[in-house]
């Protein structure tokens, strides 16, 4: 059996002009993406030179349980981003 084809409404021709859209738009997302990889890098950067992981675990070390742990680095990280 075949397979059931698209209607015609859903189906396009790929030409000169909507490729160069497609790529323009691809490019678009792909530098938003890599921006944002950047800034969780330098973010990750200034946490490690800051000491503030150190500062947290020595802190955080007094707590007992697991979810009061996570809900203290939550409440510190909100102030950071």
């Amino acid at each position: 059996m075949l397979p059931a084809r698209p209607p015609d409404s859903l189906q396009r021709r790929l030409t000169w002009r909507n490729l160069k859209q497609v790529l323009f738009q691809t490019s678009g997302i792909t530098a938003v993406i890599c921006v944002l990889v950047v800034g969780a890098m330098l973010m990750s950067v200034f946490l490690t030179i800051s000491g503030l992981p150190q500062r947290l675990a020595q802190i955080l070390g007094y707590f007992q349980s697991p979810t009061t742990v996570a809900l203290a680095i939550l409440l510190l990280y909100i102030p950071l981003a």
